[in-house]
Protein backbone atom coordinates (compact mmCIF):
# COMPACT_ATOMS: atom_id res chain seq x y z
CA UNK A 1 0.00 0.00 0.00
CA UNK A 2 1.03 3.06 -0.85
CA UNK A 3 0.01 6.90 0.54
CA UNK A 4 1.01 10.38 -0.55
CA UNK A 5 -1.02 13.21 0.46
CA UNK A 6 -0.25 17.02 -1.64
CA UNK A 7 -1.70 19.77 0.06
CA UNK A 8 -1.53 22.14 3.54
CA UNK A 9 -0.26 21.06 7.33
CA UNK A 10 -0.99 22.23 10.00
CA UNK A 11 -0.17 21.02 13.40
CA UNK A 12 0.81 18.00 11.85
CA UNK A 13 -2.11 17.44 10.34
CA UNK A 14 -3.63 17.31 6.72
CA UNK A 15 -6.19 21.28 6.94
CA UNK A 16 -6.56 23.34 4.06
CA UNK A 17 -7.06 22.26 0.72
CA UNK A 18 -4.95 19.02 -0.50
CA UNK A 19 -5.52 15.91 -2.11
CA UNK A 20 -4.77 12.43 -0.79
CA UNK A 21 -4.14 9.27 -3.05
CA UNK A 22 -4.28 5.71 -1.65
CA UNK A 23 -2.68 2.88 -4.01
CA UNK A 24 -3.01 -0.85 -3.02
CA UNK A 25 -3.36 -4.15 -5.31
CA UNK A 26 -7.51 -3.55 -5.04
CA UNK A 27 -7.90 -0.22 -5.55
CA UNK A 28 -6.33 3.30 -5.90
CA UNK A 29 -8.45 5.69 -4.27
CA UNK A 30 -8.24 9.80 -4.43
CA UNK A 31 -9.67 12.14 -2.09
CA UNK A 32 -9.75 15.90 -3.10
CA UNK A 33 -11.13 19.03 -1.62
CA UNK A 34 -10.87 21.20 1.80
CA UNK A 35 -9.18 18.97 4.82
CA UNK A 36 -9.61 19.58 8.81
CA UNK A 37 -7.80 17.37 11.29
CA UNK A 38 -6.48 14.40 8.49
CA UNK A 39 -10.69 14.13 7.56
CA UNK A 40 -11.53 15.32 4.22
CA UNK A 41 -14.43 17.70 5.06
CA UNK A 42 -15.11 19.80 1.51
CA UNK A 43 -14.73 17.34 -1.64
CA UNK A 44 -14.80 14.43 -3.50
CA UNK A 45 -13.53 10.99 -3.31
CA UNK A 46 -12.75 8.65 -6.58
CA UNK A 47 -12.49 5.27 -6.13
CA UNK A 48 -10.72 2.77 -9.21
CA UNK A 49 -11.24 -1.28 -8.10
CA UNK A 50 -8.81 -3.59 -10.09
CA UNK A 51 -12.22 -5.12 -11.31
CA UNK A 52 -13.15 -2.38 -12.93
CA UNK A 53 -15.76 -0.15 -11.01
CA UNK A 54 -15.56 3.02 -9.86
CA UNK A 55 -16.91 4.81 -7.40
CA UNK A 56 -17.76 8.44 -7.08
CA UNK A 57 -18.66 9.77 -3.64
CA UNK A 58 -19.19 13.82 -2.35
CA UNK A 59 -18.27 14.93 1.01
CA UNK A 60 -19.71 17.75 2.81
CA UNK A 61 -19.59 19.40 5.88
CA UNK A 62 -17.53 15.99 7.29
CA UNK A 63 -20.74 13.63 5.67
CA UNK A 64 -20.63 11.21 3.07
CA UNK A 65 -23.45 12.06 0.55
CA UNK A 66 -24.48 9.55 -1.82
CA UNK A 67 -22.17 7.80 -3.80
CA UNK A 68 -22.72 6.89 -8.10
CA UNK A 69 -20.93 3.76 -8.99
CA UNK A 70 -20.26 2.96 -12.07
CA UNK A 71 -19.40 -0.47 -14.05
CA UNK A 72 -16.10 -1.43 -16.25
CA UNK A 73 -17.59 0.41 -19.03
CA UNK A 74 -18.26 3.43 -17.41
CA UNK A 75 -21.86 2.83 -17.39
CA UNK A 76 -23.81 3.97 -14.13
CA UNK A 77 -24.69 1.07 -12.01
CA UNK A 78 -26.29 2.42 -8.40
CA UNK A 79 -26.90 5.74 -7.02
CA UNK A 80 -26.92 5.96 -3.35
CA UNK A 81 -25.44 4.84 0.29
CA UNK A 82 -22.77 2.92 0.94
CA UNK A 83 -20.63 1.70 3.80
CA UNK A 84 -17.07 0.62 3.46
CA UNK A 85 -18.28 0.14 -0.55
CA UNK A 86 -21.21 -2.24 0.08
CA UNK A 87 -24.44 -0.89 -0.49
CA UNK A 88 -26.16 -0.27 2.86
CA UNK A 89 -29.37 1.97 3.51
CA UNK A 90 -31.19 4.00 0.75
CA UNK A 91 -30.11 3.38 -2.95
CA UNK A 92 -31.42 3.16 -6.58
CA UNK A 93 -30.06 -0.02 -8.52
CA UNK A 94 -29.72 1.09 -12.67
CA UNK A 95 -29.75 -1.08 -16.06
CA UNK A 96 -26.50 -0.46 -17.27
CA UNK A 97 -27.63 -0.53 -20.86
CA UNK A 98 -30.31 1.49 -20.76
CA UNK A 99 -29.83 3.72 -17.59
CA UNK A 100 -33.51 2.99 -16.31
CA UNK A 101 -34.14 1.84 -12.55
CA UNK A 102 -33.90 -1.74 -12.02
CA UNK A 103 -34.76 -1.14 -7.94
CA UNK A 104 -35.23 2.09 -5.53
CA UNK A 105 -35.49 1.42 -1.88
CA UNK A 106 -32.83 -0.35 1.09
CA UNK A 107 -29.81 -2.07 1.43
CA UNK A 108 -28.46 -4.11 4.01
CA UNK A 109 -24.77 -5.81 3.63
CA UNK A 110 -25.55 -4.98 -0.17
CA UNK A 111 -28.71 -6.64 -0.51
CA UNK A 112 -32.26 -5.71 -1.05
CA UNK A 113 -33.84 -5.15 2.71
CA UNK A 114 -36.70 -3.83 4.09
CA UNK A 115 -39.26 -0.99 1.93
CA UNK A 116 -38.32 -1.36 -2.07
CA UNK A 117 -39.66 -1.57 -5.79
CA UNK A 118 -38.37 -3.07 -8.79
CA UNK A 119 -39.14 -1.88 -12.12
CA UNK A 120 -38.19 -3.91 -15.78
CA UNK A 121 -35.99 -2.64 -18.12
CA UNK A 122 -38.44 0.05 -19.89
CA UNK A 123 -39.33 1.57 -16.58
CA UNK A 124 -42.73 -0.65 -15.71
CA UNK A 125 -43.21 -1.59 -11.97
CA UNK A 126 -43.41 -5.21 -11.07
CA UNK A 127 -43.06 -5.46 -7.23
CA UNK A 128 -43.40 -2.99 -4.68
CA UNK A 129 -43.27 -4.24 -1.03
CA UNK A 130 -41.09 -6.17 1.65
CA UNK A 131 -37.40 -7.52 0.34
CA UNK A 132 -35.79 -9.75 2.84
CA UNK A 133 -32.16 -10.92 1.82
CA UNK A 134 -32.09 -9.92 -1.53
CA UNK A 135 -35.77 -11.42 -2.16
CA UNK A 136 -39.16 -10.04 -2.19
CA UNK A 137 -41.18 -11.43 0.34
CA UNK A 138 -44.73 -9.41 0.09
CA UNK A 139 -46.30 -6.68 -1.51
CA UNK A 140 -47.09 -3.24 0.23
CA UNK A 141 -50.35 -3.12 1.88
CA UNK A 142 -52.13 -0.61 -0.06
CA UNK A 143 -53.60 0.91 3.11
CA UNK A 144 -50.36 1.75 4.89
CA UNK A 145 -49.58 3.93 1.65
CA UNK A 146 -52.00 6.12 2.34
CA UNK A 147 -50.92 6.67 5.71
Amino acid sequence: VAVYYSGNWQNGQMNGQGTYWMSSSREIVERAGEWRQNELWNGKETSHRSNGITILTAISDGIRGFSYVFNHDGRLVYIGQLERGVKEGIGMEIYPEEGTVAYIGSFVQGKREGKGSSYDRLGSLQVDGEWRQGHFIKNRNVSQQAQ
